[in-house]
């Protein structure tokens, strides 16, 4: 029979021999997972990877391809030891609600990629046991992307409000000269106030449908903004005139000129040509193609 010596050392044995067996697999696991955080690679998640921000020993700050911002980024901290002897999780844990807020507001900032740099930053001071202080630079940070997303909100306002006033002044200006058949002017400068009047309204649908995705100079001055409206306007307008001397010329559309009121198809294509960032340009390219 055997001793109690001996049965105390097999059971300690087959203890540690069990133990040595679930280290050895939770580190596989772990180096799976985090070899698998690489750019370009399909992380443990199903999502490819497309930044690293952030790399430590037992963590990683990336960011992942989505179309919701919010979702973008990614934490894994993935202790060496199953016991996480340094606390880790336990300091994730101390900032997940700021960083959850912080990851919500995304979608405010008109540069997400240096947000999350700094937001990664703070990720790792946090896991370097600073995790009050980290907490404290999630609300600094909140504050300041809520104050740019502010600043540009008022910014769009102001380069979108006056683009509409230059609009209405010059779709103004086109009813009266359209209501006063006596008015003292050439009919060719009548069309070109009405090809100006259509389009500038060209230019604003193409400013309105985009607005979202401008991003201004965070501190300019107003006036720069009035500026990039009337400038706005102006080409639109420039391409209007340009769309309607290329169909008078008859080198685009020009079977305009041959319809009974040839003058809303000028209309209509100038509405085109303010639109478009593409039409004009692409059209003094052929024309310079044609000449050489």
């Amino acid at each position: 029979m055997m001793d109690f010596k001996s049965i105390t050392a097999r059971i300690f044995s087959t203890r540690r021999r069990k133990q040595a067996a679930e280290d050895f697999k939770y580190a596989e696991d772990r180096n799976r997972v985090m070899d698998s955080i690489s750019v370009g690679k399909t992380e443990h998640m199903g999502n490819v990877v497309t930044k690293i921000f952030a790399v430590g020993d037992e963590y990683k700050v990336y960011e992942i391809k989505t179309d919701v911002i919010s979702e973008s980024l990614r934490t894994m901290v993935f202790p060496l030891k199953k016991e996480d002897p340094d606390g880790l999780e336990r300091k994730f844990d101390g900032i997940r609600i700021k960083y959850s807020q912080i990851k919500g507001q995304l979608y405010k900032a008109s540069d997400d990629t240096s947000i999350k740099t700094q937001i990664a930053h703070i990720i790792s001071h946090a896991l370097n046991d600073h995790v009050d202080e980290a907490n404290e630079s999630f609300d600094s940070l909140l504050e300041k992307i809520e104050n740019e997303y502010q600043a540009q909100l008022s910014h769009r306002k102001i380069y979108l409000l006056t683009i509409l006033f230059l609009v209405m002044g010059l779709i103004t200006t086109s009813f009266i000269i359209y209501r006063w058949d006596q008015f003292p002017i050439h009919y060719q400068i009548k069309n070109l106030v009405y090809i100006s009047a259509a389009a500038s309204v060209g230019g604003f649908i193409s400013v309105s449908l985009k607005i979202k995705d401008v991003a201004f100079e965070k501190d300019a001055q107003n006036i720069l903004f009035y500026l990039y409206a009337i400038e706005r306007v102006f080409v639109s307008v420039v391409a209007g005139v340009i769309s309607y001397a290329a169909i008078k010329c008859k080198i685009l559309f020009g079977i305009v000129t041959e319809l009974e009121n040839p003058i809303w198809g000028f209309i209509l294509f100038a509405v085109v040509a303010g639109f478009s960032e593409t039409l004009i340009p692409g059209l003094l390219s052929k024309l310079e193609q044609d000449n050489k």
